[in-house]
């Protein structure tokens, strides 16, 4: 049997030099490992003070906190981690949670690629869990999922447990990702476990914000730092950098970006208005925002509608119609100005004005109201505040527009109607594909 003996020390041979193969990565500092097993990706020294981070969380009995801005290859080292951990010792149990599931089953995916080129066994390797021969592994868990009867006695990672503003802002769902935090995950830790919360700073109040206040040591690693120079030029340049902090305002940055959230309650629109004296020639695209009240009590919300006209990057207001009106008096206003077609952020109360509106001609773009009007602010304050949103000259709604918006701070204002309103045109004219929506009007 000579072909099956060959074939057996063949199969011998591949095994221990798989095994060798094995030793030698499990060996390597983290900084090494990741080029070593990914050649297609680069040591990670942009990170370097997260990098040690992970290394001292690999050694046991660390709670820290860390972010770091979007895009530059965070969760990719942290899956490399996990993946050298497991090669060190395939008896430890890891654990990898995030705001969803089905996001912690798209990592899990990607990490298993990470862990096949490691040549790492895995008796299981499902999407929630992966086993290894030796009873270690990894669990992949979103936010509300149970650990019960899962030990962690090595790293677990808790990557972003918010998914966007919109649930930061919510007190609900900031409460679940707590609770999460603290219920399921740190009940789950053996002695000398560690624990990371990598997260993006939505707000102070976040779930890293209250670790940082009960002591938990942060790591902030900033897009831009104090000098002015960019975190990862090779990857993430100071120009796009800046152009990112110009279009998305300072709120969103200094939380993405920067890892300090700022708390609302101070100016949104900074800037001093920019007026033009005559519109831009053709061509251009021209919607309609707009913010609806019930009723036309006194004391009732104004309903608004505002028209511009987008040209390139520019947005010119053209006109403004802001009356505390009964929905159908409104509707026959806006029809007798040419308005048939407007763009309204609605929430599930106001949905039934929806109907009533198209019975009267004027068809209704609908806009998720995702988060309150701070929130939906934030796209439209960025081009305001970068100067790239005029107002005509000597007309009369521009006080009434600018008594809102110049004294907006997302915190107990008298009116907001306009402010949403502009939200709502901006959204339609530059924002579609990040809201889901049917594409603005067409080139006029």
């Amino acid at each position: 049997m000579p072909g099956s003996t060959s074939t057996l020390h063949s199969r011998l041979n591949e095994e221990r030099l798989a095994r060798e193969y094995r030793r030698r990565l499990a060996s390597l500092p983290l900084m090494d490992f990741v080029p070593r097993v990914s050649p297609d990706l680069v040591a990670p020294r942009h990170l370097a003070p997260l990098v040690d981070l992970f290394e001292e969380a690999a050694h046991g009995d660390v709670r820290a906190i860390s972010s770091v801005p979007p895009q530059h290859g965070k969760s990719v080292t942290l899956f490399h981690l996990l993946v050298r951990e497991l090669l060190k010792d395939p008896t430890k149990r890891h654990g990898y949670g995030t705001y969803s599931i089905e996001f912690a089953q798209s990592q899990s995916l990607k990490a298993l690629q990470i862990a096949r080129r490691a040549l790492l066994p895995l008796e299981r390797e499902t999407m929630s869990e992966w086993v290894t021969p030796q009873g270690g592994g990894i669990v992949w868990v979103g936010v509300g999922g149970q650990l019960t009867g899962l030990p962690i006695d090595g790293v677990f990672v808790a990557d972003d447990l918010l998914k966007s503003r919109a649930d930061a802002e919510s007190k609900a769902i900031q409460r679940a990702a707590m609770n999460f935090l603290t219920s399921a995950v740190m009940t789950r830790l053996h002695p000398g476990a560690s624990l990371i919360l990598n997260a993006t700073r939505w707000t102070p109040d976040d779930p890293s914000g209250q670790m940082i206040r009960a002591g938990w040591p942060n790591v902030n690693l900033p897009a831009i730092n104090d000098a002015g120079e960019p975190l990862w030029p090779e990857g993430r340049p100071l120009a796009f950098l800046e152009r990112q902090k110009r279009d998305m305002g300072e709120y969103d940055w200094w939380s993405l970006y920067q890892g300090e959230p700022r708390p609302r309650g101070g100016a949104v629109f900074k800037t001093d208005p920019s007026f033009y004296t005559a519109l831009p020639p053709d061509p251009y695209r021209q919607a309609h925002g707009s913010d609806f009240a019930y009723t036309a009590k006194t004391h009732a919300d104004y309903s608004v509608t505002l028209s511009g006209r987008q040209v390139g990057d520019d947005l010119f207001l053209t006109n403004m119609i802001r009356a505390q009106l009964e929905p159908r008096q409104y509707a026959s206003v806006l029809t007798a100005a040419g308005i048939d077609r407007v763009a309204w952020y609605l929430s599930g109360t106001e949905k039934g004005l929806v109907g009533l509106l198209q019975e009267l001609g004027i068809h209704v773009q609908q806009l998720p109201a995702v988060g309150d009007k701070f929130v939906r602010a934030q796209p439209a304050a960025a081009r305001w505040n970068s100067g790239r949103i005029h107002l005509p000259e000597e007309v009369d709604w521009t006080r009434d527009f600018l008594d809102e918006v110049m004294n907006f701070t997302g915190v107990s204002d008298t009116h907001d109607d306009i402010v949403d309103a502009l939200a709502a045109l901006d959204a339609t004219l530059n924002h579609a594909s990040v809201h889901a929506l049917p594409p603005p009007v067409g080139w006029n």
